[in-house]
């Protein structure tokens, strides 16, 4: 992540404050903030790259490393999910609810 955008500076300053889960050279899987009442957790993978316009091959990287990660949280926490695309100005990313 280069282009300053809020996102890019909370992760190139390590101000991201919830669990880092997963982390390659081009997507990050971190746990989102969970709505008001809610006890599951929460998962958000993050295209690195700038763009709301991935390539195929940028979508299937960034579902299946939230696959990975939702996968594991799944077993440990005995709960089933469902992904969602978000949209987003400045990185796709993909959300996981429990």
């Amino acid at each position: 992540m280069t282009e300053t955008c809020k996102l890019c500076e909370l992760y190139e300053q390590r101000k991201i404050f919830t669990r880092l889960y997963e982390e390659s050279d081009k997507v990050i899987v971190i746990q989102a903030f969970n709505k008001a009442g809610s006890k599951n957790p929460r998962l958000m993978a993050v295209l690195k790259r700038h763009t709301n316009t991935p390539t195929e091959d940028e979508k299937q990287m960034v579902e299946g490393l939230l696959k990975t990660v939702a996968d594991r949280v799944s077993s440990q926490i005995g709960l089933n999910y469902e992904l969602s695309v978000r949209e987003s100005a400045d990185h796709y990313h993909q959300h996981c609810q429990f």
